[in-house]
């Protein structure tokens, strides 16, 4: 049996994305700690090595890359003064391969998760670092055979670096940078009844930049200890008592032929 994936309208594919968002961010239980939602976008550059495979052989051919993409985001820990945050990007990705020829244009969904351990946190800035998580579905076409349908399907991983810069007490402008390794596999098909077919192996070397808009719930810097009030003097015969002052802790909160990896 095969299965046919169809290709998302722009409206579409932003209406399963924020359902998917909202359905993640409702299953958090209602005494959350404290989290942050908010909007996304990238852009990315770098190059993709094809490998492509059919009946009459294999062949590799190297690519440009460029990635733009766009969706909604949730982070555990934004402005808290704790060490570990994971953040959530649900979006919507636009890529092209090509090297001076007719491109390969891809788009699809995308899911990157965020595992980050900060190296500096104060009430208005939080520097992190740690490992990126993507998968990702895109399928598409080349410009100089729109009869021809790619399907790939990828998996990404990488070190990032962020910043959260916490403005008053619900806003968070998100910075993050790093480089992902992702590995693509699918194939190509034609789609006008010819037959013809390719396996596809892509393996991806990517540099991007994120900016994000977040507001937090709940999620404000705290640190240090209070006093309690101290009790008053007791004016009996017994042994003077001293104030008490129990500290109790807060919260913490080349142009390219084509023709080589298509019929």
């Amino acid at each position: 049996m095969k299965i046919v994936l169809k290709k998302f309208g722009f409206m579409h594919s932003v209406t399963i994305l924020l359902s998917a968002f909202l359905l993640a961010a409702g299953s958090f239980p209602g005494q959350a700690h404290a989290f942050g939602l908010g909007g996304y976008a990238s852009i990315g550059g770098g190059t993709a090595e094809y490998e492509a495979e059919s009946a009459g052989g294999t062949t590799e051919v190297d690519l440009d890359s460029v990635i733009k993409e766009f969706g909604f985001v949730m982070d555990t820990n934004l402005a808290m003064d704790r060490l570990f945050n994971y953040r959530v990007n649900l979006g919507y990705q636009m890529v092209e391969h090509e090297n001076g020829a007719s491109p390969i244009e891809l788009e699809g969904f995308v899911l990157n998760q965020d595992f980050g351990f900060a190296v500096m946190r104060n009430r208005n800035l939080r520097l992190w670092l740690g490992p990126e998580l993507q998968l990702s579905y895109l399928s598409g076409e080349i410009d100089i055979n729109p009869n021809w349908d790619i399907t790939l399907y990828g998996v990404g991983l990488g070190p990032v670096v962020g910043m959260n810069f916490n403005i008053g007490r619900s806003l968070t402008l998100g910075l993050k940078g790093g480089y992902l390794f992702t590995y693509r596999q699918g194939d190509g098909e034609d789609n006008s009844g010819g037959g013809s077919s390719f396996d596809y192996e892509v393996q991806e070397h990517l540099f991007f930049v994120n900016l994000a808009v977040l507001f937090r719930i709940n999620d404000s810097f705290s640190r240090g200890r209070t006093a309690s009030p101290a009790r008053s003097p007791s004016f009996s015969s017994s042994p003077s008592s001293s104030m008490d002052t129990t500290p109790s802790r807060s919260n913490d909160t080349g142009e390219v032929e084509f023709k080589e990896i298509i019929p």
